[in-house]
């Protein structure tokens, strides 16, 4: 387990509150992985749920694990000195993709 924190997961979950809003199909890629090595570890049947392996290790799920630096981020780009001069805070353009943004963890959490 401690390979896992350590080593495994800061290379999977690299710069994970920039990316934060990425398509579901690359984060349930990458929980099917961490789900993958918990079970190696604690050499459980098939059969056992990934949340029961989760609550176990008291690791959370990826998506969690993902949205929440993303929202301290995000948040703290508001109080920058220099925000308003780059623009930070202004809100994108409406769109019409199913996909949100990382600057639309803000709106989501609050």
């Amino acid at each position: 387990m401690i390979l896992y924190k350590q080593i495994l997961r800061p290379l999977i979950l690299y710069a994970a509150p920039i990316w934060g809003y990425c398509a579901k199909t690359h984060i349930n890629k990458i929980q099917v992985f961490q789900s993958k090595i918990l079970r190696i570890i604690s050499n459980a049947p098939w059969f056992v749920r990934n949340e029961a392996l989760h609550t176990d290790f008291r690791l959370p799920m990826v998506k969690s694990y993902i949205q929440n630096p993303s929202v301290n981020f995000f948040g703290q780009l508001n109080n920058a000195k220099s925000a308003k001069y780059f623009k930070l805070n202004d809100k994108p353009a409406l769109r019409r993709l199913k996909r949100g943004r990382p600057h639309d963890a803000l709106s989501q959490r609050q």
